[in-house]
């Protein structure tokens, strides 16, 4: 449970992890700040709703945090439920 230095393996890995710089395993499609939209009905929210990526989780899985435009608060959406959206313009209309 604790390496020689008494500080917790779980933190050492961790810790040795961060510092890892070689190829990443994850595939994320989308990045923080994309417009995306359902492929499905996803609970309250129906297929075709539009929203914008506000976080991407870096756990190696394709997750991501996407705020819906007509439907409140933030919602944890797997990255094979969504596509891409057409990007709203400065007017806001979709391009």
């Amino acid at each position: 449970m604790f390496g020689d230095s008494g500080v917790p393996e779980l933190l050492i890995l961790q810790s040795q992890r961060a510092r890892y710089q070689g190829p990443s395993m994850s595939t994320h499609r989308f990045r923080t700040g994309d417009r995306v939209k359902t492929r499905k009905q996803i609970l309250d929210v129906p297929a075709g709703a539009v929203g914008t990526v506000t976080m991407v989780y870096n756990t190696g899985q394709d997750v991501y945090i996407v705020r819906f435009d007509k439907y409140p608060g933030p919602r944890m959406i797997w990255g094979t439920d969504l596509e891409m959206a057409a990007p709203i313009t400065l007017d806001g209309s979709a391009t």
